[in-house]
């Protein structure tokens, strides 16, 4: 099993991993739901979108293949493997420790949590609200 590669607070190759479980195969089609979807919560640009894809790839949890076109560039589509699905998973049960305005975990979280890699979706909606309540609770005490 391969570490996870995210660096803390920064969740942007999460929410791809999580886009190319929806059918958003290329970084068209992932700024395309971002923007119709998430950008209430998470703002992600083409150029994190690109950048990104190229480090899941790179870290073995995408795969990426050249479509041809008829008179335009090769369009390039992406497609998880199992151990991108393995770390969004560890990653989407992993509590959140803070919950910043512009881009918030939580409920990027419970947004990704509704898609097809899970068998028991009610076990990672449990176990979400539980470390969000839990990580409410432990901010609202730091603040007093």
């Amino acid at each position: 099993m391969r570490g996870d590669f995210i660096s803390k607070g920064n969740n942007t190759q999460y929410a791809l991993l999580g886009l190319l479980t929806v059918g958003c195969d290329t970084g068209y089609s992932m700024k395309q739901r971002i923007d119709g979807s998430l950008n209430h919560f998470w703002k992600i640009s083409y150029g994190q979108i690109y950048p990104a894809l190229k480090l899941l790839v790179d870290q073995g949890y995408a795969r990426v293949k050249d479509t041809a076109q008829e008179g335009k560039p090769d369009k390039k589509e992406y497609e998880i493997t199992p151990e991108g699905i393995e770390a969004l998973k560890r990653w989407l049960a992993q509590p959140i420790t803070e919950l910043p305005v512009e881009k918030n975990e939580l409920l990027l979280k419970l947004f990704l949590a509704d898609i097809k890699i899970w068998n028991r979706r009610s076990t990672i909606w449990r176990a979400i609200m539980k470390n969000s309540v839990n990580a409410m609770i432990r901010m609202k005490r730091s603040k007093r």
